[in-house]
């Protein structure tokens, strides 16, 4: 018997390993971006019932990326000390899912909490989200991602966004990505500073020598 057992909550949700459609019914909760119409029976996107897969076992992370709860699939990889080898294909898969869905925040999400392991990049789904619009979310995560240095342009725009609208965090935003700049500007003059200090000792040492 497979360990996710039959079918639940009135077929909704189905077992890991089944490869049929039949008798599903649509939610309430369904949208109509949710449902496909395949002649005259309505159709919901596969969903796998992972309550019964062992915490921390790669059927339930699989079985999580499967229903594009990415977050919980790590958290899950994490707990098991699972390797992401183990349930590449479907992370890949699950991925290229959110990414042609633009959800380029929740991969985002994932990379701040995890790390980079996907085959799009940080500055890609940031660029990405900021051709879609979406500038709340954009500075959410380029605040996260210590980026305003690569995509000041593009952030300032979307805190004017935010200003024009009259929104309540407009002016916070502003003041974040301020400190951040500032910050910045103290790293470079303190690589500069450096550097100056180290080409002054060499400078010293060679005279001194060239003095013996």
């Amino acid at each position: 018997m497979h360990p996710f057992g039959g079918r639940q909550h009135l077929q909704h949700v189905l077992p890991l390993d089944s490869v049929t459609f039949r008798d599903r019914l649509p939610s309430k909760e369904s949208t109509q971006a949710d449902v496909l119409t395949c002649g005259r029976e309505s159709l919901l996107p596969m969903k796998y019932d992972t309550g019964t897969a062992p915490l921390g076992s790669p059927i339930r992370a699989k079985a999580q990326l499967a229903n594009l709860d990415l977050i919980k699939a790590l958290r899950t990889c994490r707990m098991g000390k699972l390797e992401l080898r183990l349930v590449q294909t479907e992370l890949a898969e699950c991925l290229e899912r959110l990414y042609s869905r633009k959800n380029y925040g929740v991969i985002l999400s994932a990379y701040y909490t995890f790390g980079v392991f996907g085959q799009y990049s940080v500055h890609h789904l940031l660029r990405r989200m900021y051709e879609a619009r979406d500038f709340p979310a954009l500075l959410k995560q380029a605040y996260r991602f210590d980026v305003y240095g690569e995509m000041k342009a593009e952030i300032d725009e979307a805190i004017e966004w935010h200003i024009s609208r009259g929104l309540p965090d407009a002016h916070a935003w502003q003041r974040k990505f301020t400190k951040l700049r500032e910050q910045e500007l103290m790293r470079e003059d303190g690589s500069d500073a450096q550097l100056s200090i180290r080409v002054q000792e060499e400078t010293s040492d060679l005279e001194a020598r060239v003095v013996q």
